[in-house]
């Protein structure tokens, strides 16, 4: 039997045989990872930005978001609906009938969302919803993602309400450090008063001024739609009425910036980051350069990345990797951006080349060995380091 056994592997047929095997394994792998490529299922997506082309906050959010489509090799749409609420409709029914797209992206621009997700199951064109969730009501009617409504996908939003805390703290740990016997004595600048985002950074105001019970009060909030000239006529407003103000917390970058341009012309023994103090919400180019020079104490923001997020969570979804796996209502956290590291966020973001960033390294169809998603700064500060 050992004879025999040897003869067999030493024979030639036998040699020839496990090389024919080799070879199958070799071909059939080589089919398989040409298939699973050829298999890569690449979507399109509209996007519907609120307002024009170019804006503040929305232009970057564009960018970014363009940058992970490209890098992901997804076709990107977007429709502007220059502030017009109907607009949002007729988009997602223009994007879902004549352009055919696989899936539309929405934000609750003046409580649309909700309708454009009922319209989903009708046009069989899912939706994804991001930075601006369904308001408490609405909410607990339409249910949470794919249940009463199947083909709304998911949504991620960011923490506004911890945004708007953290904004005040910074305010409130400011105007005393500068002077610890002063109450800090302040107004809020909010946005739309329907927006789900206003409500929440108000919301987050308030919570952070009930740790500040003896040390500061709240005068007042107004809305000034995000729009910087309003805020800055509802500023001179206030101050007339409470001339101990020297904190304007805002919703907003603009809408702080409005209100900084405005203080010469309201009273001009008010300096910024000496004996008056304000900041806002988003990032905007104009802010950061403002908390730069001094005139900001902080702007907290991070979230105009959440398009790109979205973006590779729908990516991966496509391609049967289902984000519900990490839920389908997902959080994002922003950052806050003071004198203290200005510096450090410019020389990395300044040039906003988003390009350098390998957006498939977030994504666990590319990335495998990723077993939760990760859409955090410090990640995507990692990109620019290497």
């Amino acid at each position: 039997m050992d004879y025999l056994l040897k003869y067999i592997i030493n024979s030639p047929l036998y040699v020839f045989f496990i090389e024919g095997i080799i070879f199958f394994f070799l071909v059939f792998a080589a089919f398989a990872s040409s298939y699973l490529r050829a298999a890569h299922i690449t979507p399109s997506i509209a996007f519907i930005s609120f307002r024009a082309p170019g804006d503040a906050f929305w232009g970057p959010v564009e960018d970014f978001m363009r940058a992970a489509c490209n890098d992901l090799g997804m076709k990107l749409k977007v429709y502007y609906a220059h502030g017009k609420r109907e607009n949002m409709m007729k988009y997602y029914l223009h994007a879902a009938q004549e352009d055919h797209v696989d899936i539309v992206l929405i934000g609750n621009f003046r409580k649309t969302a909700h309708h454009i997700i009922k319209l989903s199951s009708q046009e069989k064109t899912p939706v994804f919803l991001f930075n601006g969730g369904l308001s408490e009501d609405v909410a607990s009617e339409i249910g949470p993602p794919r249940k009463k409504y199947p083909l709304w996908l998911g949504e991620l939003l960011p923490d506004d309400e911890q945004a708007g805390y953290v904004l005040a703290k910074t305010l409130i740990d400011a105007a005393r450090k500068h002077n610890t016997e002063r109450k800090a004595t302040l107004i809020g600048i909010s946005g739309i008063n329907v927006s789900t985002a206003s409500i929440a950074r108000n919301k987050g105001l308030k919570r952070a001024l009930l740790e500040y019970t003896n040390n500061a009060v709240l005068k007042q909030i107004v809305h000034a739609n995000w729009e910087p000239k309003l805020a800055a006529r509802h500023f001179h407003t206030l101050y007339k009425r409470y001339p101990e103000v020297n904190i304007a917390w805002a919703a907003s970058d603009l809408m702080s910036i409005g209100i900084i341009d405005s203080l010469s012309s309201v009273d001009p023994a008010l300096i910024p980051n000496k004996n008056f103090f304000t900041g806002g919400i988003d990032w905007a180019k104009q802010g950061l350069t403002y908390v730069q020079q001094g005139k900001m104490t902080a702007t907290i923001g991070g979230h105009f990345m959440d398009g790109a997020w979205s973006v590779i969570l729908i990516h991966d979804y496509f391609n049967g990797i289902d984000f519900a796996d990490d839920n389908v209502s997902m959080r994002s956290k922003m950052n806050i951006i003071t004198a203290a590291n200005i510096d450090a966020y410019l020389r990395h973001f300044a040039g906003q080349q988003w390009d350098k960033i390998d957006f498939k390294s977030f994504s666990k169809y590319y990335t495998p060995t990723l077993k939760q998603y990760s859409f955090t700064l410090d990640e995507v500060m990692k990109q620019f380091s290497h």
